[in-house]
């Protein structure tokens, strides 16, 4: 995971301010090992696992995007939605939403520990009334983009 993380990393050296650098199948790597950390934390707390939704996915994929390609950290979306409007229009239904966002993290793990050291991310992770999760990674000019989104259905 360190080297497709490495290879995506050198790849976002080179390329220009606004162009989004992480290989597909590196994504495809990343988000299930994000999720899985994730699912170990609740499970550590005698927390059921969280089911991956596509929609979700999408959602935080969007973010993250829009925050590598213009270069910055806000739960509010440069057009001023937040996660739960951003949950709604990539098609998920909740009564509850959250989300976590980190910039800079090196990896999975190092990622994950921050969220935890917060109290506000650890609540999000930690949430008994949450059941699905969908997550994101995105890289520009070198600088890593995390986001994960929590929700349960309506």
């Amino acid at each position: 995971m360190r080297l497709a993380l490495a290879l995506a990393l050198l790849m976002a050296t080179a390329a220009p301010a606004q162009q989004l650098t992480v290989a597909p199948d590196a994504v495809a790597r990343i988000i299930p090992t994000l999720v899985q950390a994730i699912n170990a934390a609740r499970a550590g707390h005698g927390l059921p696992p969280l089911a991956r939704d596509t929609a979700l996915d999408n959602a935080a994929g969007y973010h993250a995007q829009d925050m590598a390609r213009h270069g910055y950290l806000d739960h509010r979306s440069r057009d001023g939605r937040t996660s739960g409007e951003r949950m709604r229009a990539a098609g998920y239904a909740w009564c509850m939403a959250a989300e976590n966002i980190a910039f800079g993290q090196e990896d999975v793990t190092e990622t994950v520990a921050a969220w935890l050291r917060s109290r506000a991310h650890r609540e999000n992770i930690l949430n008994p009334d949450a059941t699905h999760s969908g997550a994101a990674f995105a890289v520009a000019d070198g600088r890593p983009y995390w986001v994960a989104v929590f929700a349960a259905p309506c």
